[in-house]
């Protein structure tokens, strides 16, 4: 899943920086520090896993700011993970999958799905 890390962003920035859809969704309260990490999951991405959230969290770990993760949807163990991370979020839709849920739903959607033949390998 791709994403953007914002290392940097100065507080009375970050609601320029998200994206506009999700402004709304960021509780005003938690915005105390002075700079904060963002990291900007793609809106038209669904069921970002924990897996995505992890090398995300990586390259942003280590820089001491608070951090923002904005996304449309977030499996419920990459939530887990952002929450064991302190992590602010702000997504569009609710959690309703776990990452293992996501996989079996694109394996069955794979097997349902036929190749077309100019595809096929024989």
């Amino acid at each position: 899943m791709k994403f953007t890390i914002r290392r940097k962003v100065q507080k009375d920035k970050i609601l320029k920086t998200i994206p506009r859809r999700l402004a709304s969704k960021l509780p005003s309260a938690v915005l105390t520090d002075n700079e904060y990490s963002l990291i900007l999951f793609g809106l038209d991405q669904d069921g970002i896993t924990s897996a995505s959230v992890r090398k995300a969290l990586e390259r942003v770990r280590d820089l001491g700011r608070p951090i923002i993760a904005t996304g449309r949807l977030f499996t419920i163990d990459a939530l887990r993970l952002l929450e064991l991370n302190n992590v602010i979020v702000a997504c569009e839709r609710e959690s309703f999958g776990s990452d293992a849920s996501k996989e079996r739903a694109k394996t069955l959607i794979r097997s349902k799905v036929k190749t077309p033949s100019h595809r096929r390998t024989t």
